[in-house]
């Protein structure tokens, strides 16, 4: 990527519509943060984490519509925007049925104790994972 970066030294406009045009695919492109979405969600905050550390991408980043716009509401954020599905992630029954479908719907009441915790603390895991990547995220765009 670094590779890349450098051939747009010369030319910031180009740099900063390529680092737009990736930050919007990632955004677009991630419907939901469901089970069958996870990793697809992982990744792009890696990236993204990634990203954050050439040269012009935060301002890119939090200069964008998709970042943050003035007199919208939480809905509107958390669908609307970059950081908006990462951020509503929770464990409210209805967003997370993909999840106890998927990871709970294995005879889980049939399971040994030890079975039990194994996979819920793998579970839980996934989703600490999850929030330590948008921490980081959110710490380098408060350095910038």
């Amino acid at each position: 990527m670094k590779l890349v970066i450098n051939e747009f030294k010369e030319d910031t406009e180009v740099r900063d519509i390529f680092y737009k045009t990736i930050f919007d695919k990632m955004h677009l492109t991630l419907p939901d943060i469901k089970a069958q979405n996870f990793n697809r969600a992982e990744n792009n905050l890696n990236i993204i984490l990634g990203m954050l550390d050439l040269e012009g991408a935060a301002e890119v980043f939090t200069n964008s519509s998709q970042f943050y716009t003035n007199n919208i509401n939480g809905v509107q954020i958390s669908k609307g925007t970059y950081l908006g599905k990462y951020l509503c992630f929770s464990a409210i029954m209805y967003e997370t049925r993909s999840w106890r479908d998927r990871e709970l719907d294995m005879h889980f009441h049939k399971m040994q104790p030890d079975t039990h915790a194994k996979h819920m603390d793998a579970v839980s895991a996934k989703f600490a994972n999850l929030h330590n990547l948008l921490a980081e995220i959110i710490k380098k765009l408060m350095k910038n």
